[in-house]
């Protein structure tokens, strides 16, 4: 994981309001229609580009409506977060707010702009290991509806897709049930080789990424939004695994994320498929989060969470399946802890030591605060999330990527597909790339932006001009 950024000097809630506002204003000032120059937002956190699309909006450099956003991500970002309403998302403020404090925010800023009536055309450039959605042409409708993970007197944004994207997080819902539906294009495609002896970006023609880009309705306005980490990307989950457990548990832990995600029945109706899908993943969180796994082999396998999950994972008949492996790590894990808590115990029992420990805990305090990582919860996260792309390039493969996208735009400027407005976001500090490259690809961005698209005013975020030291100028 990347380090966390330095805290900020303390300034009373008047002087942060009054230099948010000062600074809020010398964006807007900007933020000019031309057609002579693009505004280039960069941003940290990649949900923190919705503000700049609503800046943009409210200066008339985009307009309300008829968007089409070029979108090169590792990630869809097409997430719904489950109890998204309309009033929300026709609240401005508050739906930044929701998006900022959601664990999950960063994937979810793109279809409030969908459902709003802002954008009605996506292309997903996605990264040659992300596999989150299979290419093609997605004709969706975006609407409100009751579904039922929620309350049954509230509505809430779903798709009317089926691809296990949507499904799976109980985000679809059957198109007779959608209210004040708006309709979404999205392509989704890859400019780099993706035959199977393929797992690097290669020199290839960009046929692909054209084609998506060619069926932009020409009287659109376009807005490219770029994520860092589509060059090189990084699971946060997987990484902060690796640190915390050994390499037999490691890979004991991969095996049965393997099993748990290969289980997905083809016979069944996609609406009941969802339901158990979203049942076994509650059944095992409450496994892990409830220790059921140290219960005793007959209790444990008498369970309901047990019941419910491994007959849909594998066969029980032996104790080294990938189930029971997962159960010997946890248990491992929970072992362990409960032996450095003994030991720290005895240490402060012991006057002497109780000294040193003291001493050296203040001694640290100022810059190193004491913390307990709970293993066990860190293996559910990955398993969760085990199915984020995880790839990390080397700088000759983000070239031959960088290479790839300028060719690309190369050819925008004749198929009227210049940009009203372009969105980079780092994604370095919740883990998804290193810091190392995010201003060498930054920097190199920029000099392919410019060549392609002419004099740029860059406009970074408070938070990536102290981070990387990118300021605010016109390029």
């Amino acid at each position: 994981m990347s380090s966390r950024p330095l805290k900020r000097p303390r300034t009373t809630k008047e002087e942060e309001i009054s230099q948010n506002t000062t600074r809020e204003l010398s964006v807007l000032q900007k933020l000019v229609p031309s057609s002579s120059t693009t505004p280039i937002f960069i941003v940290e956190e990649h949900s923190e580009a919705l503000l700049c699309l609503q800046r943009s909006m409210r200066r008339g450099v985009l307009p309300l409506s008829n968007i089409s956003m070029i979108h090169y991500d590792a990630h869809p970002d097409l997430s719904l977060p489950q109890k998204l309403t309309s009033d929300l998302v026709f609240s401005p403020n508050d739906l930044l707010d929701t998006l900022r404090n959601t664990e999950s925010g960063i994937a979810e800023w793109i279809m409030p702009l969908v459902f709003a009536g802002h954008i009605n055309h996506i292309v997903w450039v996605r990264s040659p290991w992300s596999t989150q959605l299979k290419d093609g042409t997605y004709n969706m409708k975006v609407g409100e509806a009751v579904v039922a993970h929620t309350s049954l007197e509230e509505k809430y944004l779903v798709v009317d897709c089926k691809a296990p994207y949507f499904a799976n997080d109980g985000m679809s819902a059957a198109i007779s049930n959608l209210e004040n539906i708006q309709l979404l294009s999205l392509h989704v495609t890859s400019n780099i080789d993706t035959t199977p002896t393929s797992q690097h970006f290669k020199h290839t023609n960009t046929s692909n990424a054209t084609k998506g880009l060619n069926d932009t309705p020409p009287e659109s306005a376009v807005c490219l939004d770029i994520c860092l980490d589509y060059f090189s990307t990084l699971n946060p989950f997987l990484e902060q695994l690796k640190e915390h457990i050994d390499s037999t548990s490691y890979n004991n832990v991969i095996h049965f994320c393997d099993e748990f995600s290969k289980h997905q029945s083809t016979t069944k109706s996609w609406d009941t498929r969802t339901w158990e899908e979203r049942l076994r993943r509650a059944m095992l969180e409450e496994f892990i989060r409830d220790e059921i796994y140290m219960l005793n082999h007959k209790e444990m396998m008498q369970h309901i969470t047990v019941r419910i999950l491994v007959p849909t994972i594998h066969s029980v008949r032996n104790n080294t399946s990938p189930f029971f492996q997962l159960v010997k790590v946890l248990q491992n894990v929970k072992k362990n802890a409960t032996l450095t808590n003994a030991t720290l115990t005895n240490a402060t029992n012991d006057e002497s030591a109780a000294m040193k420990t003291i001493a050296a805990t203040a001694a640290t305090a100022a810059t190193a605060p004491p913390t307990t990582i709970d293993v066990a919860d860190l293996i559910l996260q990955y398993i969760m999330w085990s199915d984020l792309p995880s790839h990390k390039s080397t700088r000759k493969e983000m070239k031959i990527a960088l290479n790839n996208m300028n060719t690309v735009f190369e050819n925008w400027p004749t198929t009227t597909l210049q940009p009203s407005v372009v969105t980079i976001a780092c994604s370095c500090q919740d883990g998804f790339i290193q810091t190392d490259d995010v201003k060498w690809l930054i920097d190199e961005l920029l000099v392919l932006l410019k060549k392609s698209f002419g004099k740029l005013e860059i406009l970074p975020e408070q938070e990536v001009i102290e981070l990387y030291q990118i300021l605010t100028r016109t390029y």
